[in-house]
C-alpha cells in the first residue's frame, strides 16, 4: 500500500515590525540569483523616511534540491534593552544598534551556503 506523502514546510511565523522612539524596525527580504538576503530596515514613523538598512544574513541554494527544504527564515524580531534583536530558524542571534543599524553580533552578515548545514 503506497502513500503519497509530501514534506511541506509550514507557514513562516509572522514577524511584526517593532516601533520605538518614532522609528519602525522591520524585516525586508531581497531575492538574489541563487537565494535571498534578509535585512533589517529602519524607517521614521512619520513620513516613512529610510534611516538605515542592514543585511543580517543571506541564504544560497543548492540548485539540485527543492528550495523549500533549504529555506532559513527569521523567527523573531524584538527590541530588547538597547538593541534590535532578530533570531533565525537555526538559532543564530543578530543584534543591531538601533541608531546606526550597525550589526553588533555577529560582526558581519552570515552566509548560509548550500554545502554547510
Amino acid at each position: 500500500m503506497g502513500s503519497d506523502v509530501q514534506a511541506k514546510r509550514s507557514a513562516p511565523a509572522e514577524i511584526k515590525p517593532v516601533s520605538r522612539g518614532g522609528v519602525v524596525y522591520d524585516v525586508h527580504v531581497e531575492p538574489g540569483s541563487n537565494g535571498y538576503s534578509f535585512f533589517i530596515i529602519a524607517t521614521k514613523s512619520l513620513g516613512g523616511t529610510s534611516v538605515w538598512k542592514t543585511k543580517i544574513f543571506s541564504k544560497e541554494f543548492d540548485k539540485d534540491l527543492e528550495t523549500d527544504v533549504q529555506e532559513i527564515l527569521l523567527k523573531s524580531l524584538e527590541y530588547i534593552g538597547s538593541e534590535i534583536v532578530a533570531v533565525d530558524e537555526h538559532g543564530q542571534i543578530y543584534k543591531l544598534a538601533p541608531g546606526s543599524g550597525k550589526l553588533l553580533s555577529p560582526k558581519a552578515a552570515v552566509t548560509y551556503s548550500p554545502h554547510l548545514k
